[in-house]
């Protein structure tokens, strides 16, 4: 927000990846990468794996 707009401005999303450079692909989220990002936002606990 900026003061003079009186409320958001912008909204984005984003894809977070984690990818294993010894196999190649991309994989699952590690669990104790997702309870640190969901410290931060909580409202990423119900997302998808």
């Amino acid at each position: 927000t900026r003061e003079r707009d009186k409320g958001i401005v912008a909204i984005g999303t984003t894809v977070q990846v984690v990818y294993d450079y010894e196999s190649e692909q991309s994989i699952p989220l590690p669990e104790d990468w997702r309870n640190t990002l969901t410290s931060f936002e909580p409202g990423l606990a119900n997302t998808p794996n």
